[in-house]
């Protein structure tokens, strides 16, 4: 045998050893033909992986892990149908700004349709299980490209992971043929990684302009969002947010970055949010917003409403916000969240001026909690924001908590409230139905040790095929399963504006809801049930303590309410309106009401 021959490698080897030198330390995959020299390889690496059910599963644990971790991660798919599953899983972490590496295979390169072929006739499909992911997936991907016959594979891997870690980060997709993925290769590209470098200069006049708002505010607030996180850098803003001692708001994606029971946190904004934290938004003098989008989820419907009194300076990188927005008095800066860090650090403040500011938070933030809410009680099942309360008081200094669309979506966030160190994911732009359960088994995958998954009956059926790799995992998951028989969140919303004929979303107008013991004994999960315990704190803290993977189903009222909420009008001209941030219903309750507090 010849020598090349002998140091000759699969195409696949080649790609899966580079991408484990960029540091991908686990792979989440759903085995198929079209990619199954990639399987492969990956078993010969000895590199550790997870196999999941479905696809779509398998890319929301892969973004959970990454979002955990910091690190880009790796998802791998085989043609057709495996790769159109990934789609809700690229769109979350397209839009939620996390990188992960999708790989799809494809039928041998001779069987494809021709790049040349009109979009709108002629052939449609060649190869068995052919699928145009590129084309199908281009607008939420940072980039994507084919693997052909004439690329150097580490070269390809070293320009997507570049792409999707810098800058803002987010998916990338790269398409091999199942005969690329075979065809072996004399590796030549041994250079070493390279780093993506910010090309910014910082700009020193940028901070004096803020330096002098500062020195002139009396009512200052800071605005953290995801990015923030994103950024890889909370920790050190948080370390300057305490020197400077100026109040801050999140959006709920950014919930994380402080912890409720410090003194400058005031709550999460939004339609959905505290009224503490919007009213400080819409009484603030300066806004000072970092790492937010201003998704019209957190800041309203009516964009010249939102903090009218305040000059804001706004962290604006990539455009991302007066690219849809044009605020009034406001400073758009183009910058990196490291680079700006660097005249953050500079920034000083009287303490002594915003005294009153800060204690008049303070004094919201105590008097409308969300827990002071009217709401209604049932005397047998369990109101949403009862069990919240007491999750947050069970659950421990280093849990992860997660959660996804529709009552869970909104009353958590409104309701958790994290300690410092604790993390707490959800489907922030997406609101994707079935996150919550993938999405743990992907947090386990880090060997956190308590991971806490919050989902409603209706999502937790979305990818319910995952129960069998919970069960595998045996990692510490606790599954708590909202029962309240079906999608609660949108019999809301049809009640409110179509009267009590439902369609779609209960076991009476067509959705039918397992029975979750019968489910967890099919896929081997301990299994609970609460149902309006005496002392639930000390109930959830038994299940917690509990080793291994578990559901734990909670019958919840059937009627809930999500309160407070920003709500809609009919104007004069009968168009629908939405109210400020700081009108929401009901409005300000009467001591009366406010004393008979439920969850304290």
């Amino acid at each position: 045998m010849q020598e090349s021959q002998r140091n000759s490698l699969r195409v696949s080897d080649v790609l899966i050893s580079r991408l484990i030198q960029h540091g991908i330390d686990h792979v989440f995959l759903v085995v198929g033909g079209n990619a199954m020299y990639l399987h492969d390889a990956v078993r010969i690496s000895g590199l550790n992986y997870t196999a999941f059910q479905n696809e779509q599963s398998a890319a929301m644990a892969a973004e959970a892990y990454s979002r955990l971790t910091g690190k880009i991660s790796l998802c791998i798919s085989t043609s057709g149908p495996g790769a159109s599953n990934l789609a809700t899983g690229i769109a979350g972490a397209y839009f939620d700004s996390v990188p992960i590496f999708f790989i799809t295979g494809q039928p041998k390169s001779t069987q494809l349709v021709p790049s040349s072929n009109n979009d709108n006739f002629g052939v449609r499909q060649v190869g068995t299980f052919e699928f145009p992911a590129i084309k199908v997936f281009h607008s939420i991907l940072k980039n994507a490209k084919v693997l052909t016959l004439c690329d150097e594979p580490s070269q390809i891997v070293d320009e997507l992971v570049t792409i999707a870690t810098s800058d803002r980060p987010g998916p990338v997709l790269l398409e091999v043929s199942v005969d690329i993925q075979a065809n072996t290769i004399l590796p030549t590209n041994d250079a070493p990684l390279i780093k993506h470098r910010s090309l910014e200069v910082f700009n020193p006049s940028i901070f004096e302009i803020i330096q002098n708002e500062l020195n002139f505010a009396t009512k200052p607030l800071i605005l953290i969002g995801h990015g923030v996180r994103v950024s890889g850098l909370a920790e050190a803003y948080l370390e300057d947010i305490e020197r400077l001692k100026i109040p801050v708001v999140s959006t709920q994606l950014g919930k994380d970055f402080m912890g409720y029971e410090n003194e400058l946190f005031v709550g999460h904004i939004g339609i959905k949010g505290n009224r503490a934290a919007n009213h400080a938004v819409q009484q603030c003098d300066l806004l000072i917003t970092i790492g937010s989008s201003l998704h019209q989820q957190n800041i309203g419907y009516e964009i010249d409403c939102f903090a009218p009194k305040a000059k804001k300076i706004i962290l604006d990188f990539e455009k991302s916000v007066s690219g849809k927005y044009k605020f009034q008095n406001s400073m758009f800066i183009d910058q990196s969240l490291d680079n700006f860090l660097i005249g953050f650090k500079k920034l000083s403040l009287n303490i002594s001026k915003i005294r009153s500011w800060k204690e008049s938070l303070h004094t919201l933030k105590e008097n409308l909690s969300p827990l002071n809410e009217p709401y209604k009680i049932d005397q047998e099942n369990i109101n949403i924001y009862e069990f919240a309360r007491a999750l947050s008081l069970a659950a421990t200094k280093e849990s992860v908590v997660i959660t996804d669309a529709g009552l869970c979506f909104y009353i958590m966030g409104q309701a958790f409230q994290l300690t410092q160190g604790q993390r707490y994911l959800v489907s922030g732009g997406l609101g994707a139905m079935g996150y919550t359960l993938p999405a743990a088994i992907g947090a386990g995958i880090t060997n956190i040790e308590n991971i806490i998954g919050v989902t409603g009956d209706g999502s937790a059926q979305l990818n319910v095929q995952d129960l069998a790799t919970l069960a595998s995992s045996q990692k510490n998951i606790s599954l708590f399963i909202i029962n309240n028989e079906g999608y609660a969140s949108i019999r809301n919303t049809q009640k409110s504006f179509f009267g009590d004929e439902f369609i779609g979303c209960s076991e009476e107008s067509g959705v039918l809801m397992p029975n979750w013991r019968l489910i967890a004994e099919a896929y081997s999960l301990h299994y609970y049930k609460f149902k309006k315990p005496l002392n639930l704190i000390t109930e959830i803290k038994k299940v917690l303590d509990l080793p291994g993977p578990k559901i734990i189903e909670v019958i919840a009222q059937i009627e809930q309410e999500v309160l407070p909420g920003v709500a809609n009008y009919i104007d004069e001209n009968g168009d629908l309106r939405s109210r400020p941030l700081d009108i929401m219903i009901p409005e300000l309750f009467s001591e009366e009401v406010s004393d008979g507090r439920h969850f304290n």
